[in-house]
């Protein structure tokens, strides 16, 4: 093993750590990370110009409730997911002195615990690959009404952060059409999607796939996505 693979090795066991039992640090590396950008990035999510007010919000991977938080304050009906307690503690501790309404499951999103068309959006912001995984997109279009969206953040463009991830060697970062290609499963089960740019706070970019369930979940999708399981 090389120098390199071992510090990207270090730094997946780091990153996997703080989302668990590092979870109370969280905040403060994203924020040295991008230069206190993070928060903001990640809150930006909620804009949503075309939404309806109480509009159903489903936020995949809450986190410690930032995105949350700007969801329920803009007046939508939201709720946030995580598979980590120590994440969910966090969100209620804000929520809770914010007065705002807690809202929070302990799921996967691969099973979410939802009905079927129940949101009107499903969004996340810096998932991990989960997001990708047949099980989470099928789940996603599962729980989206027809006209309903999804927006998800999956990197930043920024120039410190930029040098960091080379310094770490993380620089192979998906490029839009091989992003794009992670998604067709969408395809299949009714939803039509981009990948594109997105303007953040502070002069970043934003890489973001944005999808629209355009019909109903095709009757077979189910098997589908068994076939995509093992392909």
């Amino acid at each position: 093993m090389t120098p390199k693979q071992r510090l990207q090795r270090w730094v997946f066991r780091f990153l996997d750590w703080l989302y668990t039992q590092g979870a109370v640090f969280y905040d403060l590396v994203a924020a040295a990370v991008s230069l206190g950008r993070w928060t903001d990035w990640v809150r930006s999510m909620a804009l949503w110009p075309e939404a309806q007010p109480h509009a159903r919000v489903l936020e995949l991977g809450c986190g410690p409730g930032h995105l949350l938080q700007e969801s329920l304050e803009k007046g939508f009906w939201a709720v946030g997911v995580d598979a980590s307690p120590n994440m969910l503690r966090l969100a209620r501790r804000r929520l809770k002195a914010r007065n705002l309404p807690i809202r929070l499951v302990r799921a996967r999103a691969q099973d979410l615990p939802f009905p079927d068309a129940f949101f009107d959006r499903v969004v996340a912001s810096f998932p991990t690959a989960y997001i990708v995984e047949p099980d989470t997109l099928w789940e996603i279009a599962r729980v989206l009404r027809p006209q309903g969206r999804v927006d998800v953040l999956m990197a930043a463009s920024f120039p410190w952060l930029n040098r960091l991830e080379r310094l770490l060697g993380l620089d192979a970062q998906d490029t839009m059409d091989q992003l794009e290609g992670r998604f067709r499963l969408w395809r299949d089960l009714g939803v039509t999607y981009t990948v594109h740019l997105y303007p953040l706070p502070g002069g970043a970019q934003g890489l973001v796939v944005s999808g629209w369930k355009t019909v109903e979940t095709p009757q077979g999708a189910n098997t589908l996505l068994q076939g995509s399981r093992t392909a």
